[in-house]
């Protein structure tokens, strides 16, 4: 579901069966229904051209169409896991991102039509959001892992690279002991075969020390 930009108190609905239908909330009205592509509808997010919506599909097909005039403005091919979160950059550079149920970020070049780069395993589990912010090359993602990551697009290739974090255990802890005298860092292990240093008067001296391989 989304809520297409200029659409006054309209939203977009996606579907199983693979149909889109734009609804009028104030009204409780259909305003139009979409044949789809015959395909579960993962996600919809409006891009930040006017009258235009991105649809993921569970086929790997991502569409860009134009819902004022039903027509298909571009379409790319995913090959990096379901897309389970997508967003555009706000800043005024034409990439969108996409996030997949690997963990894996990759960013595409609306003009070249092609994807411009990749981050594999962004997150150790499936992306459950991202959020370009407005105006700056920054980019929020959040995981089923339990995390939260804020990226800065700075690279070479017009990529992007992990700025800050905050994440705890994905799953439950089976380890929990004071670490030193004081008692203001606790260590804990979980079942995730990640290892973290808690700080308790300051969640700045929060640590990760990094995830056992399995």
């Amino acid at each position: 579901m989304c809520h297409p930009p200029t659409y006054l108190n309209k939203i977009l609905l996606g579907s199983k069966q693979g149909q889109l239908q734009l609804w009028n909330i104030r009204t409780s009205k259909l305003v139009f229904t979409f044949d789809g592509w015959k395909s579960r509808v993962n996600v919809t997010e409006p891009a930040p051209a006017v009258d235009v919506v991105a649809i993921a599909l569970a086929n790997g097909k991502i569409i860009l169409h134009n819902i004022r005039y039903n027509q298909v403005v571009m379409e790319f091919i995913h090959d990096w896991g379901m897309v389970t979160s997508l967003t555009f950059r706000m800043d005024g550079v034409p990439i969108m991102i996409t996030g997949s149920a690997k963990g894996n970020l990759v960013m595409w070049d609306l003009e070249e039509k092609k994807v411009k780069s990749q981050i594999q395993s962004a997150h150790f589990s499936s992306i459950a959001g991202l959020q370009c912010l407005m105006s700056e090359p920054l980019m929020v993602t959040n995981s089923q892992d339990n995390s939260l990551k804020m990226w800065i697009f700075d690279m070479p290739d017009g990529g992007a690279r992990l700025l800050k974090k905050r994440e705890g255990h994905a799953l439950p802890p089976n380890l929990v002991r004071y670490c030193e005298p004081t008692g203001e860092n606790i260590l804990a292990a979980g079942r995730d075969s990640s290892l973290h240093i808690m700080n308790t008067v300051t969640e700045t001296f929060n640590k990760s020390m990094g995830r056992a391989s399995k």
